[in-house]
């Protein structure tokens, strides 16, 4: 775990998943046990992004604290 939280435990995180949904909804489960209450956007990519970063990718979304 770490010292310092790096993102507040309310705010909003993204997901986006390229062709992997149950991936996504893998790091979702993961960061609600660590005590993430807040709403978790989970988005596959689109086909013209999709085809760049190819199935298997996944992104996490969120705002660092004090930035």
């Amino acid at each position: 775990t770490c010292a310092l939280p790096i993102f507040d435990l309310n705010d909003l995180i993204g997901i986006s998943h390229g062709d992997c949904p149950g991936e996504a909804l893998r790091l979702e489960t993961k960061l609600r046990e660590a005590g993430h209450r807040g709403p978790i956007l989970l988005v596959p990519h689109e086909p013209v992004t999709g085809a760049h970063v190819g199935p298997g990718m996944l992104s996490l979304y969120f705002h660092a604290v004090g930035k």
